[in-house]
């Protein structure tokens, strides 16, 4: 799979970590674990004598779900990373610099 056919793009940076769905297919598999961790809530008043077992039941598959979702997206995901040092900033200013001398 080359980068133009990944399903998520996925930004890393220094305290942060966002995931988000690039084309159909991507915006498809989110689509499909939203409707997956969200139709058993339509169970609950059929089930209200076992609640607390309903509820055990559904947290724990909703935590595996949500674990096994990230997963895939992190590893179909195009990377781009946020993180810069010293460097990148110096090089951003001088090319900057560069740029509005250029329109005077």
């Amino acid at each position: 799979m080359n980068e133009q056919d990944k399903p998520f793009v996925y930004y890393k940076g220094y305290g942060q970590m966002r995931v988000v769905p690039r084309n159909g297919w991507g915006w498809g598999v989110f689509i499909g674990y939203m409707t997956l961790s969200l139709a058993p809530l339509i169970a609950i008043p059929f089930v209200m004598q076992n609640w607390l077992v309903f509820l055990v039941a559904y947290l724990g598959a909703l935590a595996v779900a949500t674990i096994g979702f990230v997963r895939y997206a992190i590893a179909n995901a195009e990377v781009v990373d946020l993180r810069f040092d010293a460097a990148d900033v110096r090089a951003f200013r001088q090319w900057r610099d560069e740029q509005r001398r250029g329109r005077r």
